[in-house]
Parts: structure tokens; sequence; C-alpha cells
């Protein structure tokens, strides 16, 4: 799974490739890489070509030049011309908490390039606590002052205490290393920040009723009982906006079930693939 590079806008797009079938998208949380997949990436490779993507700011992508390109809007846009490079037009999408919220925005924009959804853990339009923080300008100059600032051994034990909180009982000391040894670099809290900042929720809940009352994929929504990120209200909320998608929870999983239960998660998704039908 080798880290490659391709042009976006004016910025690069850092992604990785594995397995071979049809093409299906994956799409990370904020923060976090390309490396949040690799259980799932692993055992869905033999089914599919997996590529899964950094967002801008992100393992290795470069931030975008402007704010307005951290919206849901530009970042679907951003997913379609990723998929338009790599030379397919349609493919499966599969997103995680702040992914899944792209993900969600792209298939009501673009419902011929997306064959099936899946949404694991995905964003609601409901705004948590820690998003209004990130939002207020003063305290994302100071948070991002502060982390530039902080030396390596205190942001990676930063990041290693958050990967607890978020991973749930899928946590692990490996884990943790590998999740702070990513998160050690200055500018991560203006991507995190910009991410959040530039997110309309009003917007995001009008696409919810649009997709989820037109129903114009397939959809699996995926949630965790024990996720301290998206409460299981939060949860329960959205899929109420989805009357005729799947939907699945693990009840004693963290917000990452793809890394607490990656073997019963996989079959999920190729069985929902399959009853989608033909690609």
């Amino acid at each position: 799974m080798r880290l490659q590079t391709m042009p976006y806008d004016a910025s690069q797009l850092a992604f990785i490739r594995t397995g071979s079938g049809p093409p299906v998208v994956m799409i990370h949380g904020n923060p976090a890489t390309h490396t949040l997949w690799r259980p799932l990436a692993e055992r869905l490779a033999a089914a599919r070509t997996v590529y899964a993507i950094n967002l801008p700011g992100f393992g290795g992508s470069p931030a975008p030049a402007t704010a307005d390109q951290y919206t849901l809007r530009s970042l679907a846009r951003l997913v379609l011309e990723f998929g338009t490079i790599q030379g397919f037009e349609r493919f499966d999408l599969i997103g995680h908490s702040f992914g899944g919220a792209i993900s969600i925005t792209m298939a009501d924009l673009f419902p011929d390039s997306v064959r099936s959804l899946v949404a694991i853990t995905p964003m609601t339009d409901r705004i948590p606590m820690l998003a209004r923080l990130a939002r207020v300008a003063p305290l994302e100059w100071m948070a991002g002052t502060l982390w530039n600032a902080a030396p390596s051994r205190l942001r990676r034990e930063f990041a290693g205490r958050w990967a607890h909180v978020s991973y749930g009982k899928g946590y692990s000391p490996g884990r943790a290393a590998e999740v702070a040894m990513e998160a050690d670099r200055k500018g991560l809290v203006r991507a995190l920040c910009g991410l959040v900042r530039e997110t309309d929720y009003g917007s995001y809940g009008e696409t919810l009723g649009r997709l989820g009352a037109a129903h114009r994929q397939p959809v699996l929504l995926v949630g965790a009982g024990e996720d301290s990120i998206i409460p299981a209200s939060h949860f329960e909320h959205l899929c109420g906006r989805f009357p005729r998608a799947e939907r699945h929870i693990f009840p004693e999983s963290g917000h990452v079930p793809m890394w607490q239960h990656p073997d019963d998660l996989a079959p999920l998704i190729r069985r929902f693939w399959e009853k989608a039908g033909p690609v």
C-alpha cells in the first residue's frame, strides 16, 4: 500500500490504492489519515480496488490555499475529480465520521457517480460541543499557536490520549502510537478547525433530508453504542432521516468500529454490496 500523490487544484492529494475489482473510495474523519482504513481495506481488497484518500491538510495532503475548499460541497467535488483522474466515474463510497458527511454530500450532489454509500458513525447535523469550540476564532488561534509551539513529546502524548477516547475498546498502544506520530506536526489544528469552521450544518441537514427521501442509491448506516464522538442519540436522529436505509449498530464499539470489529464489519459491507446488485 504505497503512498501516491495526484494533483488537485494547486495542491496534491495523497492516497493509497490496494486490491482489485471495481473501485471503492474511503474517506477518513477529522482528524485522521488513510491509515484509519487499514483493517477494513485489507479485508475488502479481494472484492474491490480500494482507494483511501487523505483529505486536504492531512496525511501528506497539503492544506488548501483558501478556506472555502474545506466546505462539504468543495470536498465532495474533490472526491469526484479524484475518481475522474483515476479513470472511474462510478464507484462505491465509504465514509467515517466527518468523511461520512462528505460521502453523504457527494451522494446527494452526484448520485450517478455513487453506486452505494456506507456511512460509519457519520457526522450528523447536530453540532457537537467540540465542534462549537473549534468554530470560535480566538480559541482556534490559541489552540493552533499552542499546538505549533508545543514540543513533539507533548503533541504525541495528547494525540495518544485522544485516541483512547475515540477508539474506546478498540484502543491499542500500537495504534495510539501511530495516531500520535501522524498528529505530531504543525498545521494540524488549522486543518482540523478549518473543516469544522467551514461546515454549514443547516445546509447539511437539508442534504440529509433530500438524500434520505430520494433513496437514489443503497445506503448502509453503521453506528456504535459506546461512541464518545457521535452519541447514539445523534446516530438515531440521523437514521430517522433515512427510513429506507439499511442500518447496523455495534453495541460495544467506540467511534472507530473498523478497528474494534473489522471481522464483522467487512462481511457486513460485502453483503450490502451484493444486495446492491451488479457493479
